[in-house]
């Protein structure tokens, strides 16, 4: 199945991305027991839980990055599975890992550009696409490092080549892991500004792990908690931070209040 066989479009109160009964082992490990969630276009929804609860494992299923040992990942109505990695980013399922993965020689301008790809082969872009990679370029403070290799910067510097390179393809769903790691505050709310220009411009919606609980709260719409494998909480920031099940599983009575 390719890209121009699937629904051009969502109705507002469609999910734009549904797992059902998700399952995914490592050997006698089962890292995905019976795990079904809901992502509606244009939200960005937080995926916590402890280390080990299996959501970068979640995040692979949906790329394709490891065998589903059974349910269903299901795209605006259409199911996922059997599609490779690369036409998953075509349809605008675009994934940040948790290790930046940059071509150490390539100039951040060589990173950009190949991010286009998708955008000349596979799917109309939505956005004039140099102006919207001058806009990411603008608010992610990259214009004095577009010559630069790869390889010459210091982690920081390439995770937000990484965001940029994941939001100059104009995702319509977007996963990211932990990418605040090594980021300054400063840092963050860069990222921040340029993942809500993602959602009002481009309309589209963002999946995000992190641990940095205090800095995803103010930016998310509702949150699902992992644990073991299950999912043991969804629902707005709001409510699941006093899940009890949350509280005993991920934080500890202690930190019952939150920051």
């Amino acid at each position: 199945m390719t890209a121009a066989h699937l629904p051009l479009a969502t109705p507002d109160d469609a999910p734009v991305l549904s797992v059902v009964d998700l399952c995914v082992a490592y050997g006698g490990v089962q890292a995905l027991d019976s795990v079904s969630l809901t992502l509606m276009p244009e939200t960005v929804v937080a995926l916590i839980g402890p280390n080990g609860a299996g959501k970068t494992t979640l995040f692979q299923a949906l790329t394709a990055a490891v065998p589903v040992q059974s349910g269903r990942i299901v795209w605006r109505g259409q199911s996922l599975l059997g599609m490779p990695p690369h036409t998953l980013a075509g349809l605008g399922l675009v994934r940040m890992a948790q290790q930046a993965a940059v071509f150490q020689h390539l100039t951040v301008q060589d990173h950009l550009q190949l991010a286009t790809h998708p955008l000349r082969t596979q799917r109309k872009p939505r956005l004039p696409v140099q102006d919207w990679m001058e806009e990411v370029i603008d608010q992610l403070d990259l214009a004095s490092i577009l010559s630069t290799r790869a390889g010459e910067l210091g982690q920081s510097l390439q995770r937000r080549v990484e965001l940029a390179r994941c939001l100059v393809a104009q995702p319509l769903v977007m996963l990211l892991d932990e990418p605040a790691a090594g980021q300054t505050e400063a840092d963050w709310q860069r990222m921040v500004g340029a993942l809500q220009s993602l959602r009002t411009r481009l309309k589209a919606s963002v999946l995000l792990i992190e641990h940095r609980l205090q800095w995803i709260w103010p930016i998310s719409d509702a949150c699902w908690v992992l644990d073991q494998g299950r999912v043991i909480a969804q629902g707005s920031p709001e409510l699941v931070r006093q899940h009890p099940a949350v509280i005993a599983a991920y934080l500890g009575e202690a930190t019952h209040g939150w920051a």
